[in-house]
């Protein structure tokens, strides 16, 4: 009888130190991925431009943009500059020259009360949020946006 408790003893704990090592193993696994943050939600009105924020963390950024300009065509393009976003060339076509700075992406154009997203892995600095329509630059429909490390 003495040898069966001695080896049941011995079967409880080996099991009590293999479910602890278990535990212990799940408790110190790597960290979990931080939660995706909230989309930037972007309004194209006639003529201007509001992000819901200016800034965001760096990687994966997702634009939301809303044509809520009545008749009218409206897109958004995403460009990595040191300028500020009022301060981007603009050329004979009343148009941002987009083979001359770095656009990284854009919702293309969109009708009136149409949404359209994208997403992009953006790093840390500067970024100029355009429509880039013919005229509409120059009219004010630009907004400057940050990314943070």
């Amino acid at each position: 009888m003495q040898s069966f408790q001695t080896t049941l003893s011995a079967m409880l704990r080996r099991t009590s130190v293999s479910l602890l090592a278990a535990t212990l193993a799940a408790c110190s696994s790597a960290p979990a991925q931080p939660a995706t943050q909230a989309p930037i939600t972007v309004s194209l009105t006639n003529f201007a431009m509001a992000a819901s924020t200016t800034s965001a963390k760096a990687g994966n950024v997702t634009f939301v943009a809303t044509n809520n300009a009545p008749g009218i065509q409206h897109e958004l393009i995403i460009i990595k500059t040191d300028l500020a976003a009022d301060k981007l060339t603009v050329e004979s076509d009343n148009k941002v020259n987009e083979d001359a700075v770095q656009k990284l992406g854009e919702v293309s154009e969109l009708d009136s009360t149409k949404t359209g997203t994208v997403t992009l892995n953006l790093t840390a600095g500067h970024y100029a949020l355009i429509c880039n329509i013919a005229g509409h630059y120059s009219q004010g429909m630009h907004v400057d946006f940050t990314v943070n490390p």
